[in-house]
């Protein structure tokens, strides 16, 4: 489970202009779900944050939140979760 920043996840898409429906198939979920994700009332899936992170050309760090009680963003080795990536973003 991930706890994102759905704020920032809807940010990133405005700016690149994407739809929902857009993001919603690349991740291959349905576009409620991914309204849910941006709600925060969802989790998104590791998964879920590194190809919204590859197709807004950022790292997943800017797309989750920092637990609470950390003092710096969260470690490297949580932005390199080794997931499968859908061949079309290869």
């Amino acid at each position: 489970m991930t706890t994102q920043n759905g704020f920032a996840i809807r940010a990133f898409r405005q700016r690149d202009r994407l739809t929902v429906t857009m993001l919603a198939e690349i991740l291959g979920i349905s576009d409620a779900h991914y309204r849910k994700i941006e709600a925060e009332t969802r989790d998104a899936q590791p998964e879920h944050i590194a190809a919204l992170a590859k197709a807004f050309n950022v790292t997943a760090a800017a797309l989750v939140r920092t637990p609470p009680g950390a003092t710096a963003p969260l470690s490297a080795a949580s932005e390199t979760v080794k997931v499968p990536v859908p061949a079309r973003w290869q």
